[in-house]
């Protein structure tokens, strides 16, 4: 990995921080499907920013 594609990708701890949520939970999206995409760089799983957070956009409900 490059040092750009690092500098652009979170791990599941920084990704969990980031939605609010705990990295066990992402591990479950991950084995049933229906979290936020991912790469898997070797035996890493990591998160691309910009669509980690085009993700949790698209998950936001309109409250009336």
């Amino acid at each position: 990995m490059t040092d750009g594609a690092i500098k652009c990708h979170l791990n599941d701890k920084q990704a969990a921080q980031r939605l609010g949520v705990s990295p066990a939970l992402l591990r479950k999206w991950r084995r049933v499907g229906g979290g936020p995409p991912w790469r898997r760089y070797g035996r890493l799983c990591r998160y691309p920013i910009d669509l980690l957070d085009r993700w949790a956009l698209a998950q936001q409900k309109e409250v009336n």
